[in-house]
């Protein structure tokens, strides 16, 4: 039988592990918080000062997630190298527990990766409102085009997203238009930025289903439930995040309406995927 004083020393020592792992942690969350404070508050400065591309916040956001993927990594390191053998040597920490403390550091590895994807998504989008006021400031919308051929006025559509070949209602003669190149852009630098902004919480709780189910053993009868319901919540979060982004961009991008309804059809075969 092991004395009392024994007993209560072991426990010590595995609360002060606990304790050291928990420390560790923290401080990594707290950097994390820093850097990202610091990266949404720059970065609200340079939108201010945009134009008509969101280049330069892509790269100053890729560079962020660089930084972020440093202490993910940093993480896992010190769990591999250090704390997942002092913690498997111990007699009074159990397999169960052991994952208990694993799963301390990927749970906050994934909501570090999500809070990422929302600041990024909500700066992204911010960017695109930035320039669709921009573009609206310098296209005329009243602008009328001349036929080529004999001069009449046509009444095309400004905001346009494709070239176009259109025939002159007097004449019959097809002239080429070519949209303004500000306004094809919209497309790819605000309108898609937008339209992940409205899906954010379905992309969010995707990852989390995700998470959630690599963290379960299917080979435990009750965690195997539990995996076949969140498989069908994944496919309704995916669906309903798929419908609702393709559906806004060809509500914004008529041109492309078809182009996006079949990618949508191909997306939603593959959301059944999981």
């Amino acid at each position: 039988m092991v004395p009392r004083f024994f007993k209560q020393e072991i426990m010590n020592e595995k609360e002060e592990l606990v304790q050291r792992w928990d420390v560790f942690l923290t401080k990594i969350e707290e950097r994390f918080n820093e850097l990202m404070n610091t990266a949404v508050q720059a970065t609200d400065k340079v939108v201010e000062q945009l134009e008509y591309d969101n280049s330069i916040v892509v790269n100053a956001w890729s560079g962020i997630q660089a930084q972020i993927r440093k202490l993910q990594d940093k993480m896992e390191s010190v769990w591999e190298e250090k704390m997942d053998d002092l913690f498997g040597m111990r007699e009074d920490v159990s397999s169960d527990d052991r994952l208990g403390q694993m799963y301390k550091y990927e749970d906050l590895s994934k909501r570090m990766d999500t809070e990422y994807l929302r600041a990024k998504t909500k700066v992204l989008a911010n960017a695109g409102r930035k320039i669709i006021a921009n573009v609206n400031r310098h296209i005329d919308t009243n602008k009328m085009h001349a036929c080529k051929q004999c001069g009449a006025p046509m009444d095309i559509r400004i905001y346009s997203f494709v070239a176009r070949n259109v025939k002159c209602g007097a004449c019959a003669t097809v002239n080429s238009y070519e949209p303004d190149s500000r306004v094809r852009a919209l497309e790819h630098f605000a309108i898609v930025q937008l339209a992940d902004e409205l899906v954010i919480d379905q992309s969010v709780r995707e990852e989390e289903i995700g998470h959630e189910i690599w963290k379960l053993d299917e080979r435990k009868p009750h965690e195997a439930v539990k995996v076949e319901a969140l498989r069908k919540e994944l496919v309704i979060v995916r669906k309903n995040r798929l419908a609702t982004y393709y559906r806004f961009l060809m509500d914004q991008v008529p041109d492309k309406a078809d182009s996006y309804q079949s990618k949508l059809n191909e997306r939603l075969k593959w959301a059944e995927s999981v």
